[in-house]
């Protein structure tokens, strides 16, 4: 027992020495953490500035030092994007202060860029594609990813098996200075030649393929696309067909294998999506969370589904849809609709639950609109039926997008988005985030001869200006000039409002100036002699 316990003393004795030790060192390091920075010393730079690089740190003469800004420090420098190695180092002095040694290796200096072998793009297409007018530096690294850039866009114009070998060459009088030069093999176009499927029972592969966004090619393929190969769409090919399939009752149908070869020299892509239909699936029993605020049996004749039907994926979103547009009526806005779908895999069916949150009703504050650098806040307020102290409802809110997308001011795809901003337990702020497109519209002509609009003969231009959302008030406008070489035919100039005073009534303002210019004829027939 004693020598136990002459261990166990000893092993205390040594934790206490251990953590005394420690200790030391965690209040050293603390003390080294915050030291007085007495100087930072550049090294190695040449084209930068010894001022840029200290203004891009987090640290600051007779300031504080704090480690855990080190990798901060080294990621600002980096950002400026003339260096390819970064080193920062700390020099205790006395009083315990430090001074920090920053060393920098700079990237040479681009000097040109040069391409070989292209024919399919054209040098001017490459240098946007690298990026040529804001590019300075270069590194061999930096060569790898530009030639992966030019290689993304030649498969975008079908050249899949493009070569491309970046070579950086230094001046020989001027190490700081390099060129840069790509070296292309473009080799043969590819192109979806066919799409075919195995496996494939329930549906037949002539309604598969319409929906994929890999597409064989035909005749009027190019127009649309068909015939493109982009492997980074193939897994969303798969989801495709799998929804379609789950559309259709098969709830476990999988697609475990896509090949793709190359025929004809390369030139042709058959793609071959290999299909595990699985069973097909009916509804056992299909049901809603109640809602005690809704009369028994209300909800459920939102249920396009019932017992013993097929599964149909598309019809469930069709009633989530139906349902968050049902409770967005009713003012609650951020609806929640889950359906829960337990299937049984041996008798092949399927119960189906959908679980609904309605959350609660908000009321409007105030609606603030932005990204408007152009149209003003009136033109847009005006297409919005929301008001502010009222019950927020779903229809409201995509009446008003509609009304405003329907200006054909903003971007058609994301152009017009709500987003909401909450204030307190019953209040919020919607916001609406517009994109603004360009309304100007030039047009211009020439004619040549009398026609039906002007009898003159010789050369006749034509310009047409028409500017929707003048000025950002939302007025329509237009400019027409017609003239020949002698005569200014026609001056046209037409504002519309649709909103007169910012009232229902229009109203336009109309000015032209005509001339009808005639050229004189003179019929010459001789009288005939017998």
């Amino acid at each position: 027992m004693k020598h136990i316990g002459h261990i166990h003393s000893m092993q205390v004795l040594k934790n206490s020495i251990l953590f005394a030790l420690f200790s030391l060192s965690f209040f050293h390091l603390q003390a080294q953490n915050h030291s007085l920075i007495t100087d930072i010393v550049v090294h190695g730079n040449d084209r930068i500035k010894t001022e840029t690089i200290i203004e891009r740190l987090p640290y600051q003469k007779d300031g504080r030092f704090d480690e855990q800004k080190s990798g901060e420090a080294i990621e600002q420098l980096y950002r400026i994007g003339a260096f390819k190695q970064i080193t920062l180092e700390r020099e205790t002095q006395k009083n315990n202060s430090v001074a920090l040694h920053v060393t920098v290796s700079e990237k040479p200096r681009l000097k040109h860029v040069i391409f070989e072998g292209n024919t399919v793009l054209s040098e001017q297409k490459l240098e946007q594609v690298i990026g040529r007018a804001t590019l300075s530096t270069i590194s061999e690294e930096q060569t790898r990813y530009l030639a992966q850039a030019i290689k993304k866009e030649y498969k975008e114009n079908d050249y899949h098996h493009v070569v491309i070998t970046p070579t950086l060459t230094f001046d020989s009088d001027n190490t700081t200075q390099a060129t840069v030069t790509f070296t292309i093999e473009e080799n043969t176009p590819s192109r979806v030649r066919t799409v075919s499927f195995i496996g494939n029972k329930a549906l037949p592969g002539r309604k598969l393929r319409q929906f994929l966004r890999n597409q064989e090619i035909w005749l009027f393929g190019p127009l649309s696309g068909a015939g493109k190969y982009d492997p980074e769409e193939l897994n969303i090919d798969k989801e495709i067909i799998k929804e379609l399939y789950q559309e259709a009752g098969y709830m476990d149908v999988q697609v475990p294998k896509t090949d793709i070869s190359f025929a004809n020299d390369k030139k042709d892509i058959h793609i071959t999506h290999t299909i595990d239909e699985g069973p097909l699936f009916y509804v056992k029993d299909i049901n809603v969370s109640p809602d005690p605020d809704l009369p028994k049996g209300y909800l459920e004749r939102g249920l396009t589904l019932q017992a013993g039907d097929i599964f149909n994926k598309g019809e469930i979103r069709k009633m989530m849809k139906a349902f968050k547009e049902l409770y967005g009526e009713m003012g609650y806005i951020d609806v929640d609709v889950a359906p829960q779908m337990i299937p049984d895999k041996e008798a092949h069916t399927v119960a189906i639950f959908f679980h609904i949150k309605k959350g609660k009703k908000w009321r409007l504050n105030r609606i603030n609109i932005t990204g408007n650098e152009s149209t003003h806040d009136h033109v847009i307020r005006r297409q919005i039926v929301l008001e502010e102290g009222a019950v927020i409802t779903q229809s409201a809110m995509d009446a008003s997008k509609r009304r405003v997308e329907h200006l054909s001011y903003f971007d058609k795809d994301d152009g017009v988005i709500w987003k909401k901003h909450r204030i307190d337990e019953e209040l919020i702020d919607l916001e609406m985030q517009v994109k603004e497109v360009p309304t100007r519209e030039f047009s211009a002509g020439l004619d040549f001869g009398p026609s039906k609009g002007s009898t003159e003969a010789g050369m006749k231009f034509f310009t047409s200006l028409n500017l929707r959302n003048m000025m950002g008030q939302g007025w329509d406008s237009a400019l027409t000039i017609k003239t020949s070489t002698k005569h200014i035919n026609e001056l046209r100039f037409n504002v519309n409002d649709p909103y007169l005073f910012n009232t229902n009534v229009s109203g336009s303002f109309d000015v032209a100036y005509n001339k009808q210019v005639y050229d004189q004829w003179k019929w010459i027939s001789p009288a005939p002699h017998e």
